[in-house]
């Protein structure tokens, strides 16, 4: 079983690298680099909706990249927005982490896919960026060309071959698998108001999708009969709003 995640803009750089690896893409990730040195902090703040000041720190990150004093951190602690700080990385012993290295991969507009302990970099890039890159118009064409084939290769040396999709929608765009494709079940949960309608809250759905990730990891599930067993901030598996390709999970609103 894999459990997909995205990525988060937000950033810390404090947790020491154990392993001496490197990302599965990170020849991608240099040839995507090379593109955005090439770019300056006004051309940056174009092309990624950003703030100048935002703008100037990302062509430093860019620029630093190589430098010998680069921050480098694994991924799984260096990532820090919504879905990480409920993904609580930082409870986990060794054996979680050992766990989530073989299981969980993070999608990343650079990287392409990140095992936890992989070692990265400061950057800034969305999925979303309307970068080309060789003959692809941007990076999400170019990445449907990768990421797919590699975790379905990383797939089939699971026993439960299926992908747990914990991803945003802006993620979930790399993830064209073939219609035949029935390995791959998506996560959905929704706020529940006092008359019954259901709504997607952007920031307590990343939350949910990093406890959803914790629990997992933790309780090692490797079943789809344990899928539904989620209990964790109130929510409650939905079988009537399910199915074989999507879970959905629902709380009363707390705003």
């Amino acid at each position: 079983m894999l459990i997909l995640l995205s990525p988060s803009k937000t950033m810390k750089f404090d947790v020491p690298i154990k392993f001496l690896r490197e990302p599965n893409f990170i020849n991608s990730a240099l040839l995507i680099h090379t593109k955005l040195r090439k770019i300056s902090a006004p051309k940056l703040e174009k092309l990624m909706n950003i703030s100048s000041k935002i703008a100037i720190a990302t062509e430093e990150d860019i620029k630093n990249f190589y430098s010998d004093d680069c921050k480098v951190s694994p991924a799984l602690f260096a990532y820090h927005g919504d879905v990480y700080v409920n993904l609580n990385a930082s409870n986990f012993d060794d054996g979680d982490l050992e766990w989530a290295d073989n299981h969980l991969c993070i999608l990343s507009a650079l990287y392409g896919v990140l095992k936890p302990m992989d070692p990265i970099k400061p950057y800034r890039l969305e999925m979303k960026t309307k970068l080309s890159v060789g003959h692809y118009k941007d990076l999400v064409s170019f990445w449907q060309k990768h990421i797919p084939s590699y975790l379905t290769e990383l797939l089939s040396t699971h026993d439960n071959g299926y992908i747990i999709n914990l991803t945003s929608q802006e993620y979930s765009k790399v993830l064209n698998f073939p219609k035949s494709f029935r390995k791959m079940i998506d996560v959905t949960f929704y706020e529940e108001n006092k008359v019954g309608q259901l709504k997607i809250v952007s920031v307590f759905a990343k939350k949910a999708r990093g406890s959803y990730a914790h629990w997992l990891i933790k309780n090692r599930i490797n079943s789809l009969s344990d899928l539904s067993q989620f209990k964790e901030d109130g929510y409650t598996y939905r079988p009537e709003l399910s199915s074989p390709q999507e879970l959905v999970f629902t709380r009363a609103q707390t705003i």
